[in-house]
C-alpha cells in the first residue's frame, strides 16, 4: 500500500483521507521498498488510528491491489528479497545475541563454557555465518536438501526439515525487512547438522 502511494497512483478522496490521517502526505515519500520500519516505527506514524481502524485499513489495502497488483508485487518482492535471495548479506539487524533486561522474567544464562561460547560467538556467528552464509543461501541448501531426502525415500528425516518450509513461508507472508538474518537465525544453527543429515539412516 505505501508503495502505491510513494508511486503517485492514483487514490480515491475516500482513501486520501484515510492514509494521510495515518500518515502525513508529505511524508509519505520516505517509504524504503526493503523495510517496512520507516514508517511503521515513524514518530508521526498514527498507530492508535491503525488499531482503530484496522477494518478500513484492509478495505483500503485489497482496493488499492486490486488497481495496483504489479505495485504489490514489486513491493512484495523487494520486501522479502533477502529471506529468498542467495548470496543477499546486509550488515544491518544482522542477529542479537543477548537478551535485554525486560519484565518478562526472560534471561540469558548458558550452560556452556565461556571458551566455547566465545568459539561459537566469535568465530561460527561472527565470522563464518556474517561472511559466507545468508539466510536465502542457507534456506535454498535445506530446501535441496529436502527434496533429496525425498527422493531418496527418508521420509522421516525430511519431515525433521519442514519447520524450515513452515518459517519459511511465515516470513514470506509477514516479513517486516528484507535484510535481517535474526529472523530465520536458526538456519545458521542447525546448517553444520544439515551437512551429515542427508547420508543418516537407511532407505525406507
Amino acid at each position: 500500500m505505501a508503495a502505491s502511494v510513494n508511486k503517485g497512483r492514483e487514490l480515491t478522496a475516500e482513501q486520501e483521507d484515510y492514509l494521510y490521517q495515518l500518515f502525513p502526505e508529505e511524508l509519505w515519500g520516505i517509504y524504503a521498498p526493503c523495510c517496512v520500519d520507516v514508517i511503521k516505527w515513524h514518530e508521526e506514524f498514527n498507530r492508535e488510528f491503525l488499531n482503530e481502524t484496522k477494518g478500513e485499513f484492509l478495505k483500503i489495502w485489497a482496493e488499492l491491489f486490486v488497481r495496483n497488483p504489479a505495485v504489490y508485487v514489486e513491493a512484495h518482492i523487494l520486501n522479502t528479497y533477502g529471506v529468498w535471495g542467495i548470496e543477499t548479506r546486509n550488515e544491518e539487524q544482522y542477529y542479537f545475541k543477548d537478551i535485554y533486561e525486560n519484565d518478562l522474567n526472560l534471561y540469558q544464562k548458558s550452560p556452556l563454557p565461556e571458551c566455547i561460547r566465545t568459539l561459537f560467538y566469535t568465530y561460527y556467528c561472527n565470522r563464518f555465518t556474517y561472511r559466507y552464509l545468508s539466510a536465502g543461501t542457507a534456506f535454498w541448501i535445506l530446501a535441496g536438501e529436502g527434496l533429496y531426502l525425498l527422493y531418496q525415500r527418508k521420509y522421516r528425516l525430511a519431515v525433521v526439515l519442514s519447520p524450515v518450509g513452515m518459517l519459511f513461508l511465515s516470513l514470506l507472508a509477514a516479513s517486516p525487512i528484507a535484510f535481517s538474518f535474526r529472523y530465520v537465525f536458526v538456519l545458521a544453527l542447525i546448517f553444520p547438522f544439515s551437512i551429515v543429515w542427508p547420508f543418516i539412516g537407511n532407505r525406507e
